[in-house]
């Protein structure tokens, strides 16, 4: 993927029609590239040139602004030392200008409409970054920013300026990412997160008005992304008739193209809770979510697939570690085990709850399985925080609270069997996925009686 995707990922902002003519000032003749690429219906012109559109990189070159005024839309690219020249002269000549946040300013990852401080503050909800810098970031802006102060919101800012004097004529180019049928009213401004550069990149956009968002947009633009909004929207809707309806996003709706495809569904702003609270509810949610299309299987017939990834590495302690696993597990076979799997979220990690004003709420179903092994979404929820926030996770500890929660969501569930079995299964069907699983394999071994100290 193209790093100028993510970099460039707030073109999403501007009303482009498909036959307007385009001028991009202040680009690399890569950018150009990208940007006839992305845009193949557009008339790409010189500076020298009256256009439609100009959009103008000001933190690489200067622009005269008598050049600028012939335009009926002006994007501008600044940083904060530029902002109040762009400021005058934006507000002098077009009936509309809006402001946006590119946070962080090097490799945006939101774009924050800068137009009060509501809409910043639901903005910034948007982002819940892993490291604990950027989580410093986030924190610090929501606090000055409920002053109204965005200093640190301006390193990077996009002025969309526009001539056209109907104020709804400023707005999200609908054509491209989603059938305008899904949005609830025309007359908005949007937040939007790029998104991380791998396969299942999404772009999520959150329509704002003076009232709270009921509402949010996830628009796929490639096929393996395109496949897991499918199946997060057939698993919304499945899940709007089960037991844990209240918790889950309202399904809104899925607009599908050639090559895209969005998803409207509920949005609920989060609130804080204490962590007793939100534990509590985990469990509760899991227990309920294990009635969905509950079934019993037998051990034998699932052990070939779930450990056929088993090879060999050269960690021998690992290796041997695995290995009587697969024997441990060959022994319960043997005793005529059955599995229970049912519906599961697939990515239940605290990223992906929060607490509401309706309460617990789970979001974000793309990986939402069929067929996923009971208690996997709460191992999971254990394991997660530490392989991609904590430096310097602990297996042991983390082997013991996986183990925990697993028990408390076993009882809630109504489960019968044996939780570490469970907790095998999972782990060999993710074998050579993370460092810290082969840490906790080597654990698992020790603690299921499989290997002697």
């Amino acid at each position: 993927m193209s790093s100028f995707d993510i970099k460039f990922g707030w073109r999403w902002l501007l009303p482009i029609n498909r036959n307007d003519s385009i001028c991009l000032v202040g680009f690399s003749n890569e950018e150009h590239v990208f940007w006839q690429e992305k845009y193949p219906h557009l008339q790409f012109k010189t500076e020298d040139e009256v256009t439609d559109v100009l959009i103008v990189n000001a933190a690489n070159k200067l622009l005269n602004l008598k050049n600028a005024t012939a335009n009926k839309l002006l994007c501008v690219i600044t940083t904060r030392s530029k902002i109040n020249t762009w400021k005058s002269f934006l507000f002098d000549h077009y009936n509309i200008v809006n402001e946006y946040g590119l946070l962080p300013a090097h490799n945006p990852r939101i774009v924050i409409p800068l137009s009060s401080r509501k809409r910043v503050r639901i903005a910034l909800s948007l982002h819940r970054p892993g490291r604990w810098f950027a989580r410093f970031a986030i924190t610090a802006s929501l606090f000055f920013s409920s002053f109204g102060i965005y200093f640190l919101l301006r390193n990077k800012v996009i002025f969309i300026a526009t001539k056209l004097s109907h104020p709804n004529s400023h707005t999200v180019d609908k054509k491209i990412l989603f059938h305008q049928s899904l949005l609830k009213t025309h007359d908005q401004d949007f937040a939007l997160y790029i998104g991380t550069p791998n396969e299942k990149r999404k772009i999520v956009v959150l329509p704002l008005t003076d009232s709270c968002p009921e509402i949010i947009f996830k628009v796929a633009l490639n096929p393996v992304a395109c496949t897991s909004l499918e199946n997060e929207a057939f698993s919304l809707r499945l899940l709007s008739e089960s037991p844990i309806a209240d918790s889950v996003p309202r399904f809104a709706g899925i607009a599908t193209s050639s090559n895209s495809v969005t998803l409207g569904q509920e949005y609920r702003p989060r609130i804080n809770a204490n962590s007793n609270k939100i534990n509590l509810a985990i469990v509760k949610f899991l227990g309920a979510l294990s009635i969905v299309e509950r079934r019993e299987v037998w051990l034998a017939d699932i052990l070939p697939s779930t450990t056929k990834n088993l090879d060999t590495t050269k960690n021998d302690e690992l290796n041997d570690a695995r290995t009587l696993l697969f024997e441990w597990l060959k022994m319960l076979e043997g005793q005529g085990r059955k599995v229970i799997v049912h519906r599961t979220h697939g990515d239940f990690a605290p990223w992906n709850y929060s607490w509401t004003e309706k309460g617990f709420f789970v979001f974000d179903w793309e990986d939402s399985q069929d067929s996923g092994f009971a208690l996997s979404d709460a191992f999971y929820s254990v394991i997660a925080p530490a392989m991609f926030i904590n430096l310097k996770p602990k297996p042991s500890k983390i082997l013991k609270d996986a183990l925990q929660l697993g028990s408390q969501v076993m009882e809630a569930a109504m489960l019968q069997g044996d939780v570490k079995m469970y907790f095998v299964l999972w782990l060999l069907s993710l074998i050579n996925r993370n460092v810290l699983f082969d840490a906790l394999v080597i654990r698992l071994a020790y603690s299921c009686g499989a290997k002697e100290h």
